[in-house]
């Protein structure tokens, strides 16, 4: 994996050489939760937070019903692209890049209504 998480924002979390290997899980949770990685797992999720701390460590591979919590969770974007990072499946390049018009989109539009507030106060 190439370290290059997205926000939700668009803008990359992590940088630097994250292993493609079994142990990508924990080395995002490195990256992502540098500090009491398996409590804050437990907060999101709700699962035992000894077995989240095992996963951060890991000690344990996460199941997938773990994984599909955090993909619903507030952060969920984050995660998916800790898992998929360094993939070039052409369906990830599409998704990325349709993120990426929405956020353009996202940011125009609130420039327009700005602009559009400021109008209305001084009229």
């Amino acid at each position: 994996m190439h370290g290059t998480y997205e926000s939700s924002r668009g803008k990359s979390v992590v940088t630097g050489d994250i292993s493609d290997a079994e142990d990508w899980f924990a080395n995002a949770c490195k990256h992502l939760l540098p500090t009491k990685a398996g409590t804050a797992l437990h907060f999101v999720t709700g699962f035992d937070e000894r077995s989240c701390q095992r996963y951060a460590a890991g000690d344990v591979k996460p199941a997938a019903f773990f994984l599909r919590a955090l993909l619903r969770s507030p952060q969920g974007w984050i995660w998916l692209c800790a898992a998929m990072d360094g993939s070039d499946a052409d369906w990830w390049r599409d998704v990325r890049y349709a993120y990426e018009i929405i956020a353009v989109f996202e940011a125009k539009r609130k420039e327009l209504l700005g602009g559009q507030e400021g109008q209305a106060r001084s009229g």
